[in-house]
């Protein structure tokens, strides 16, 4: 009856749940049961709640793939099998595997997925103990977007899933299971790197970065971009997902928050830390270099519009200007110190917008404006500049883009820059520095700067009259110097003028000054003279320059000409800046003859010891030097006829009497023939000595004569003449009386009777055999008769020819008997009369040898034989003084009568080699040919130099083949209307200008057309060509050959034929329908008025660039390589989609591909209704 109450222990409970009924058994110690009681209710076992429970990411970052830990105290045992469930909220995707970091719990237990987002782990390996602490980590946890999450629950059962403890839903602010705060990440490395990161131009960009939170489908990434810097060049941006390898993504452009958008939509998930990389096509890059900035950021959303990073940096690659564009520099007129125009042509690589500008910096001691020149695209004509301004200091031009903008790409663009300055002296080809820059309109570069290549300043002509002209021309003599000459370029004060004189000893102080007389700056020029050089240097002092294309003319004064007569020569003048940098020149100059002077003094020969005829005397010769004569120098003496002589020609003597010392003789030759005594000199005499000399032994002439004259000539040793007098008096030779009378006798002395008389006397002077002794008789003279039929030759004397010029003329001849009647009449023809009249301003003393020689006189035009002239001299009141009859005209032998060569007559194409073949008399192999320019008046211009380059035409100096002709190829042509004259040097003869002969040399020197680029050309649209160059004219024929062919035939030296139609471009029929006329056909157009040409390509030669093949007239046609056409042709256009290729449904969008030849990016096309217009 008692009553029993014990408690057991170890009874562990089940998991929550009503357990069964429970029984009571009392047996014996033999297990004989006493009492028993069964089906004792069950009791309900609850579960109990987890103490610290907690359940948290490891990162609270949005959309990060890692690690949750799960932690709490186990009031309960819990034996291997047992399970922990942890729920995670919706907002998680969850794909847990394993365990790590455990504590408290096996770390063999395993994991598996109870549902998407609850996570199963059966324990293993030990039971979890009462009382224990348990945390571990679960992995595969993917966070979501940013946002306060839902609740977590953690459960733990046995392995029937009963439940011991559980911590479910608890308050985020009372349970240690609450939702957690997912904050955004962020994207640390993403970088934007354009493909051609240039400005101002077009270009896919790469989006690279490393995913910081898993990318599933349609999710969102925005890249935002600075304002007014990118911009979508497409209508529909595209993308292509390059990283990972199977993802896809589409592109939009946010204009209003100029962002690209990205959507990801490829079901495949792009996994956290992944390598992304975007390919979007594509961008307006901005509009001028940028440095690489953090300006731009990235951001991302999931699918349900949850931020998964926050607005993170976006590395922009720097935008950096191209540079090393091709950019050319061609002055109008390549000359130092002038204005020209200049021609700038330069590609773009970016846009340069309206406002932008185009910077030219050039060496600041080049080209020089005083002020902004005036500046015209030549190309694109339509293009406009605002302004222009000059920075003298820095060498800048810079220009700003007016109406339109330059587009991207853009080849051949052409800005003509007038009136600039030229550089003050010549400049080499692509000298540094020299750069074009463009700009947008706050002058941050856009392209550049890119080397400009500068071509050459070459020094410019000498023009004008370029003479050297003493103002006292006789030798050996110091007078002054008048030097007249145009410049090309200016000369600034320090410039210099450098005279390199002719080999003729000029001579002059080692300094002084030069006078400039035009223009009128008067004594600013400072001279040196440099002897062994031959150079003198007149340096421009003062602060007044001489401006370009002025004729100057200086003086120089005490200059001591040349010691001998010279004809005429040339000097060099070159013209420099203060720098020594050549300006113009060297040119030539014609230095003007140089004559021989005249004595002076008492210019006699006396006969000292007698004046008697046929006696031996000494001869005292007195006369005054004009020019100095150094040693060794001749003084030769020819006296008139009459038999002056030497007592023994092999030992003739002279002596000076004056001057008394310093000077005497050498030699003495005496030359019979020629009356000519010539004496050499030891020791110098300067000018205007005093001269007499005493030659001995000399026998006076034969026979009584009056006063007469000789002539006295002083010479250099090398025979140069020096002075020269014709008027030196000879003294009178007298008869003088015999000593004795002679006696006449007759053998027999009666009248009338023939009788031998003998004639007796003495002679004074010595008789030479064939003398004569006259005895004067008064006896009548009488004429013989004169036969019937007689030719007769009367000689008349002293007749005068008319004064003036005659033709030829029939005069009446009248023949009379001794009688006075008349015996026959007739007539005689009198030759014409030519004549050339010299006044002279000093008197001539008679019987003075006189030469004459005329300047400016041309010869005949054509080849004449020698011939005969008369002369004639007349007192000032017309009286006649001396004729004579019998002046020998030389002989013209040496003419050019003609040139000629195949094709045009005369003309010749720069770059081909032509055959011209010289015509007329006394033609040798190695004559000399040049080329001078049209300007060219006179021989002396052609200048003395066989040697070099000629003066033009680019063409060396050439000489004669043994056929009489020369191959000519030009490198330059001759502007139009103004052909290469030819100078010709006959043998050793200075040259001859025929400037009837002038060559004119043809050249294309560039090409444009009226619409699009000169470079490209569409299929069947008609564009017109224009062409500039010299020597274009109607008629001309244009042709087009495949570039390919012209440079395989370069590679393999087989020449390109332009009459090889098959190599040829195909040219469309003209539009009217109106049949072609000779020469235009299927591959030949004429050229019109105006250097213009219309035509179209046709669509059989597109795909192609074609190269110009022009014909000057008849010459061949030649080659152009560099003018080449590229012909576009749109073929096709196909729709992507389903359909047909030439429908497309409003507002249904709708991809097209364009095929053809020639199709690129940012190519524009736009539909019109058919028919509606004539063109686009």
């Amino acid at each position: 009856g008692a009553t029993v109450s014990f408690k057991l222990d170890g009874v562990t409970n089940p998991g929550a749940k009503t357990t069964g009924t429970y029984s009571v058994v009392t047996a014996d110690s033999a297990s004989l049961v006493f009492q028993e009681a069964t089906a004792i209710s069950s009791v309900v076992i609850v579960s109990t709640t987890l103490a610290s429970a907690a359940v948290a990411p490891d990162s609270v970052s949005a959309g990060v793939l890692g690690p949750a830990t799960v932690s709490f105290v186990s009031a309960v045992r819990l034996p291997m099998g047992s399970i922990v469930t942890v729920t995670f909220p919706s907002d998680f995707s969850v794909a847990a595997t394993a365990i790590s970091s455990a504590s408290g719990i096996g770390s063999t237990s395993t994991v598996a997925m109870a549902s998407s987002s609850a996570v199963a782990v059966t324990i293993a390996g030990s039971a979890v103990v009462a009382g224990a602490t348990v945390s571990f980590k679960l992995d595969g946890v993917t966070n979501p977007g940013a946002k306060t999450t839902g609740t977590y629950s953690v459960v733990t059962a046995d392995s029937a899933s009963l439940v011991f403890q559980e911590a479910t839903a608890i308050s985020s602010i009372t349970g240690t299971c609450s939702g957690v705060d997912i904050t955004p990440g962020s994207i640390n490395d993403a970088v934007l790197t354009p493909q051609l990161a240039h400005p101002g131009i077009v270009s896919r960009v790469d989006v690279s970065f490393t995913a910081s939170a898993a990318l599933a489908q349609d999710s969102l990434l925005s890249i935002h971009l600075p304002i007014a810097d990118y911009d979508t060049a497409v209508l529909a941006l595209s993308v292509v997902v390059s990283a990972p390898p199977d993802a896809v993504a589409t592109a939009s452009w946010d204009s209003v928050n100029t962002a690209i958008l990205i959507l990801i939509t490829s079901p495949k998930t792009i996994p956290q830390d992944a390598s992304v990389k975007f390919e979007v096509t594509a961008l307006e890059m901005p509009p001028s270099v940028r440095v690489a900035s953090t300006a731009a950021t990235i951001e991302s959303w999931n699918v349900k519009g949850l931020r998964l990073d926050e607005a993170s940096v976006l590395t922009l690659s720097a935008i950096t200007a191209v540079r090393n564009l091709p950019c050319t520099w061609v002055t109008g007129t390549p000359h130092p110190g002038i204005t020209s125009s200049v021609l700038v042509t330069f590609r773009t690589n970016g846009v340069i917008p309206v406002g932008g500008k185009i910077a030219l910096t050039i060496p600041t001691s080049d080209f020089y404006a005083e002020n902004a020149p005036s500046v015209v695209f030549k190309y694109p004509s339509t293009t406009t500049a605002t302004s222009s301004t000059w920075d003298s200091a820095a060498g800048i031009l810079e220009i700003v883009i007016g109406n339109q903008p330059i587009p991207s790409y853009t080849a051949g663009i052409q800005v003509q820059i007038a009136t600039l300055d030229t550089p003050p002296s010549v400049r080499a080809a692509s000298r540094l520095p020299a750069t074009l820059t463009t700009m947008d309109p706050l002058g941050i570069e856009v392209d550049g700067p890119s080397p400009l290549q500068l071509d050459a300043v070459t020094a410019g002509l000498i023009l004008g009259s370029r003479l050297w002209t003493s103002v006292k021309p006789v030798a050996g003599v110091t007078s002054d110097q008048t030097i007249a000459f145009s410049i090309s370029g200016k000369v600034d004060p320090g410039g210099q003028f450098e005279f390199t004189l002719p080999d003729t000893q000029w001579s002059m102080a080692a300094s002084g000054t030069a006078t400039f007389i035009s223009p009128d700056l008067g004594a600013v020029g400072s001279f040196v003279w440099d002897e062994p050089t031959r150079m003198m240097a007149v340096a421009l002092t003062g602060a007044v320059g001489i401006a370009a294309y002025t004729g100057v003319t200086l003086t120089i004064q005490d200059v001591l000409n040349p010691p001998k007569e010279m004809g005429i020569n040339s000097a060099f003048l070159t013209t420099r800046d203060a720098d020594g940098g050549i300006i113009d020149g060297p040119g030539a100059l014609s230095v003007m003859t140089i004559s021989r002077g005249e004595l002076g003094g008492a210019l006699s020969w006396t006969s000292a010891t007698t004046t008697s005829a046929s006696m031996v005397s000494d001869q005292l010769i007195s006369f005054t030097l004009s020019g100095a004569l150094p040693g060794g120098s001749i003084i030769q003496i020819v006296l008139p006829s009459g038999g002056w002589r030497v007592a023994d020609s092999n030992s003739v003597t002279a002596s000076f009497s004056l001057p008394a010392s310093g000077v005497s003789v050498n030699s003495v030759v005496w030359t019979a023939a020629d009356n000519e005594l010539r004496i050499v000199t030891v020791g110098s005499l300067s000018g205007g000595t005093d001269v007499e000399l005493v030659v001995r032994d000399m026998i006076n002439p034969f026979s009584k004569a009056i006063a007469s004259t000789c002539t006295i000539t002083t010479m250099l040793a090398d025979l140069g003449v020096v002075a020269e007098s014709s008027g030196v008096v000879v003294n009178a030779i007298t008869s003088s009386t015999l000593p004795t009378e002679g006696e006449w006798l007759s053998d027999i002395p009666t009248p009338g009777v023939l009788s031998t008389q003998m004639i007796t006397f003495q002679t004074g002077g010595e008789l030479e055999p064939g003398a004569s002794v006259c005895v004067t008789m008064a006896d009548v003279w009488t004429f013989l008769a004169i036969e019937q039929e007689t030719d007769v030759t009367i000689v008349i004397t002293d007749v005068r020819s008319p004064e003036s010029v005659r033709p030829e003329r029939v005069l009446d001849l009248r023949i009379q008997s001794h009688l006075g009647g008349d015996v026959n009449v007739g007539s005689v023809r009198t030759n014409a009369i030519n004549s050339i009249q010299v006044l002279l301003l000093d008197g001539l003393s008679e019987a003075t040898p006189v030469s004459i020689s005329f300047t400016g006189v041309y010869n005949p035009s054509e080849v004449l034989p020698a011939g005969t002239a008369s002369s004639q001299t007349f007192a000032p009141d017309g009286g006649v003084i001396d004729e004579s009859n019998s002046v020998t005209t030389g002989a013209i032998t040496s003419a050019v009568t003609g040139i000629v060569n195949a094709n045009d007559h005369l003309v010749a194409v720069v770059g081909v080699s032509k055959l011209f073949a010289f015509e007329g008399f006394s033609l040798q192999q190695t004559d000399v040919v040049k080329f001078v320019d049209a300007s060219t008046t006179s021989d002396s211009n052609c200048g003395p130099s066989t040697t070099g380059q000629s003066d033009v035409g680019g063409i060396s100096v050439k000489y004669l083949s043994a056929n009489q002709d020369l191959s000519l190829k030009f490198t330059q042509s001759s502007p139009d209307g103004q052909p290469f004259l030819v100078c010709y040097k006959f043998g050793t003869n200075p040259f001859k200008l025929y400037s009837a002969f002038g060559i004119t040399v043809k050249e294309i020197a560039s090409m444009t057309c009226d619409v699009g680029l000169s470079n490209v050309a569409v299929a069947d649209f008609v564009k017109t060509w224009s062409f500039e160059g010299n020597g274009i004219a109607v008629g001309d024929q244009i042709r087009w050959i495949d570039l390919d062919v012209v440079e395989s035939a370069a590679s393999f030296s087989t020449p390109p034929d332009c009459l090889d139609t098959s190599t040829l471009a195909k040219l469309v029929a003209p539009v009217s329908g109106a049949p072609l006329t000779a020469p235009e056909d299927d591959y030949t157009r004429a050229v019109q008025s105006g250097a213009h040409v219309s035509f179209a390509f046709s669509a059989e030669s597109s795909g192609k660039t074609f190269c110009l093949c022009y014909k000057f007239g008849d010459e061949p046609y030649i080659i152009y390589p560099s003018m080449k056409v590229q012909i576009n042709h749109l073929r096709a256009i196909e729709a992507t989609t389903t359909g047909s290729n030439s429908v497309a449904v409003v507002d249904a969008s709708k991809t097209f591909v364009l095929f053809g030849d020639g199709v690129f990016l940012n190519d524009r096309l736009y539909f019109v209704e058919v028919g509606s217009v004539a063109s686009c």
